[in-house]
């Protein structure tokens, strides 16, 4: 489920390139005179970018580093700039440091209460500039979903913990109703995004379409589109587990691949990216489920999400990786990852001997499945 968080992202390096004017009627305030708030205030870019790139890489230990510094860097200027410009970017990148450093379980991280207080305070205060509270409602967001992720995780089909979720959900979506000037648009589209693709990762189908029928009778254009577009995407995934899935292609090494060929064996359709931290994470498991299963049955096709051929081919090469990849260099523009609708990844699709797909979520347990699936007819 962690690929679910990907939507709201760290936020860092984006804030710190904003204008914060850009989008917001209210005045800004006045840039400090000293050239010191410009040179700290780039310093704090790159901090923010050494967090993404850790977070990329997994490296924890890199992330806890720069998290303490870009904590010291900004209460420093928060401190001797007050009048700066970029104040209010300042204000939501300290919160989402701090908040960061809790999930890191780094000493001295204040608590989740008082972090959660600081990003309502944020997105409901109208003398902020747009982008600001739109970053501190996705934190919001973000903790709703954290919260029900650790439930889920328990039991996933609780019927309790559905019914929180989306109370919450419609508590938060409110404060952003029409003639409201709190949490933005953009936020309560992103939080519903991500309450649709929990309910199709979390295999809850009723609940899925019952909500789908409610947010397309929404008031905001954008959200009853994004309803119809889950919609055709759920007659898709219904379609998937009925027929054998159609795919083939010519892969990076020349290979020509074509599912209708791999009838008779378990097939994992893994859908990846070098630069997603969680698809990197699972490597690992996917590669010993290849040495492990691989001699009885089990193939692997990549479908790769990258731009950076060169990026692809040295991390194939690196984590001893021999399947077949498909690269086409067009990122989420995919010409296989538009095809089937793929909108997060990891997304790891098992295919059944006969052909057909039996789960899209195959992260769960993938070496229980794989077994299951070779020792059927076995």
């Amino acid at each position: 489920m962690n690929a679910l968080l990907l939507a709201f992202g760290l936020g860092f390096a984006t804030i710190a390139a904003a204008d914060p004017a850009a989008d917001s009627p209210a005045a800004a305030p006045q840039t400090d005179s000293s050239s010191g708030a410009s040179d700290l205030w780039t310093k704090i870019g790159g901090d923010g970018q050494r967090i993404s790139a850790a977070e990329k890489a997994g490296d924890q230990a890199a992330m806890k580093a720069a998290v303490t510094q870009i904590q010291a860097d900004l209460a420093t200027y928060l401190q001797q700039y007050p009048s700066d410009t970029h104040l209010p970017e300042a204000k939501v990148m300290s919160a989402r440091a701090d908040q960061l450093s809790i999930e890191l379980q780094m000493p001295g991280a204040p608590t989740s209460a008082s972090v959660n207080q600081r990003f309502d305070a944020l997105s409901t205060d109208v003398s902020m500039p747009m982008n600001v509270r739109v970053q501190a409602a996705m934190a919001i967001a973000q903790q709703i979903f954290a919260g029900a992720m650790a439930a889920a995780s328990k039991n996933p089909h609780d019927a309790a913990m559905w019914d929180d979720l989306d109370a919450k959900i419609d508590a938060f979506a409110k404060r952003a109703g029409p003639g409201a000037s709190q949490e933005p648009e953009q936020a309560v589209l992103i939080l519903r995004e991500n309450q649709i693709m929990f309910l199709r990762h979390s295999d809850e189908p009723e609940r899925l379409q019952n909500l789908l029928s409610k947010l397309e009778k929404s008031s905001i254009p954008q959200l009853a589109a994004l309803a119809r577009q889950a919609e055709v995407q759920a007659k898709q995934s219904v379609e998937l587990k009925s027929a054998p899935l159609d795919l083939k292609f010519t892969a990076l090494d020349g290979t020509a691949v074509d599912l209708s060929k791999l009838r008779g064996k378990v097939v994992l359709v893994d859908f990846w990216a070098t630069w997603c931290g969680p698809c990197r994470a699972e490597t690992p498991n996917v590669v010993a489920a290849y040495q492990k299963y691989h001699g009885m049955g089990f193939e692997i096709v990549g479908i790769s999400l990258d731009q950076d051929k060169d990026a692809v081919q040295k991390y194939v090469a690196d984590n001893k990786m021999p399947w077949p990849q498909y690269f086409d260099g067009k990122g989420w523009d995919s010409l296989i990852g538009k095809r089937f609708g793929i909108d997060s990844i990891p997304a790891m699709w098992l295919v059944g001997k006969d052909g057909k797909v039996v789960t899209q979520d195959a992260s769960d347990d993938l070496d229980g499945r794989v077994g299951k699936l070779l020792l059927l007819t076995q």
